[in-house]
């Protein structure tokens, strides 16, 4: 890592060089309460011990990756007339042969006191991210098998070179296990559910279905996962098509019900009126 120099460092507090914070630091929610007071304390007492880390975007501008809670910490005691020393360093991916967000994400993993949820809701939202840049640094480095070779030895702690044979492909089933669900469960220690379902919900805030804010919940800690997810539609069986000759037969059946709680109540005398009512009128019938 590069030291950026003290004059430099003064301009980006004093706002004299302004800089922004990069998005995936930004998905990490702040300390706040007693955990933020006591930070203020120990940088009081000990100062800096783990300096903040700086970025730089494609304008050339600098991009804070990690070091916004010490930073509020030191506005906390400037405001208290105390002055504190920031130690700052600048990235450099060739050093250990990582991408910023990838960095990102194991600085704060690493740090900080999550639930399942927050941990699987921010790594799917960085998940994208890091895709990104892994596109990108494969672009930047396609002409240079040598770089390629030494980036992939330093990512997966081996030693390789330009003329070093490509591993083996894995076989299918292995390639289908290495899914994002998978990724992301491995990755953040849960299930492969809860993966799939922080990948859901992104997905539901990507499309609108979802506000942004509900996302924000989760990865705050104030609100959880399975709560968050859209309702599913309710999945109601198709009405089978009309039969027309199912139809009469039901009325056939109903109306035959109905003559049986006739006859049983009937006395046998107004029985035999009914049937010889019925049998003048088919007799009727048999005449015309």
């Amino acid at each position: 890592m590069q030291e950026i120099q003290v004059e430099e460092m003064n301009a980006l507090l004093k706002g004299e060089k302004p800089f922004t914070v990069h998005p995936a630091a930004e998905l990490f929610p702040l300390v706040e309460g007693e955990d933020f007071e006591s930070l203020v304390n120990s940088i009081r007492e000990h100062g800096i011990q783990t300096p903040v880390m700086f970025g730089w975007g494609d304008d050339e501008k600098p991009v804070l990756l990690d070091g916004r809670n010490r930073l509020r910490a030191v506005e906390r005691l400037k405001e208290q007339g105390i002055t504190v020393t920031v130690p700052v360093r600048s990235f450099d991916y060739s050093d250990d042969g990582i991408t910023e967000v990838e960095w990102i994400e194991s600085q704060n993993f690493d740090r900080r006191h999550l639930t399942d949820d927050q941990r699987v809701m921010i790594a799917a939202a960085l998940h994208p991210m890091i895709e990104a840049e892994a596109r990108e640094a494969q672009k930047a480095s396609q002409f240079d098998a040598e770089k390629a070779k030494a980036a992939a030895a330093k990512r997966h702690d081996k030693t390789a070179t330009a003329d070093s044979p490509s591993p083996q492909k894995r076989d299918r089933k292995k390639s289908e296990a290495r899914t994002t669900a998978a990724k992301l469960a491995k990755k953040t220690k849960t299930s492969t559910h809860k993966a799939k379902q922080a990948i859901a919900l992104n997905k539901a805030v990507e499309s609108g279905a979802v506000s942004a804010d509900v996302q924000q919940a989760v990865m705050k800690g104030k609100k959880k996962l399975k709560e968050a997810l859209p309702a599913k539609p309710s999945k109601s069986k198709p009405q089978p098509a009309a039969d027309p000759a199912a139809a009469f037969r039901a009325e056939i059946v109903k109306a035959w019900e109905g003559i049986k709680k006739k006859i049983a109540v009937a006395d046998h005398r107004e029985l035999r009126k009914v049937l010889a009512g019925i049998i003048r009128e088919e007799q009727k019938q048999f005449d015309k």
